[in-house]
This record gives C-alpha cells, structure tokens and sequence, in this order.
C-alpha cells in the first residue's frame, strides 16, 4: 500500500492593511513573527513636493537578538510612481516595516501587507 502525501500549496493572506497618519515619529506598520514570505504596498500617493519619508525594514533572527536594520529608502517630493512595493522576503523568525516622515506637511498612507505561509 502506497500513501500519497500531498503539501498545500502556499496561501497569500492579509497581514496588516490600514492607514497611518504620520507625526514625525517612525512608526510601525507590520510586526511578523512566523515563518513565511512577507510582502505588500504602502501607498505614497499624498506626498507632495518638500515632503520626505524613510520606509525601513528590519529583521530578529532569533530570540536572543533585538531588531536590526537591513534596509532603508528615502522618498522625497511627490511620487510619480506612487504604489510602493514591498519587495518578498523571506522569515525565519520576525521581520518589521515602518514609516516615517520626516519633512513636509504630516500625510496619510494606506498600506496593505500580505504573507505567504
């Protein structure tokens, strides 16, 4: 007798979707902790021309260690492209994204981020 075991194939699921009104600070809009592929879109469609935003992600290998920073960008003015997307990455343990703008009137940003368990 033969079993065959058959492996779901992975599901993309919403993680964090929502809008954040910035205030200076760097805020947080996604903290996972899990195994999985995380990725999405913060929109930067309200920013105008002498605003500035830092979009930074960071990542926790293990429980031992806090947060470290892997990636930051910097957007300035208004966007032409304006759907920013969060690029895949992959997750052993815990991964962070956040916002922060730093010049310009305070904006708000609609952001959906998914993963794939």
């Amino acid at each position: 007798m033969s079993v065959t075991i058959t492996r779901l194939p992975n599901v993309l699921k919403p993680l964090a979707h929502g809008v954040v009104k910035a205030d200076g600070t760097e805020q947080t809009l996604v903290e996972y902790v899990g195994i999985g592929v995380v990725k999405g879109y913060i929109d930067l469609s309200e920013m105008e021309d002498g605003d500035e935003v830092i979009v930074a992600q960071y990542v926790r290998v293990d429980k031992q260690t806090g947060w470290k920073r892997y990636a930051r960008e910097v957007y300035t003015d208004k966007q032409e492209d304006p759907a920013l997307y969060i690029t895949p990455k992959p997750c052993d343990y815990a991964l962070k994204i956040t916002l922060q703008q730093t010049k310009g009137n305070y904006r708000s940003f609609i952001y959906n981020i998914m993963v794939q368990e």
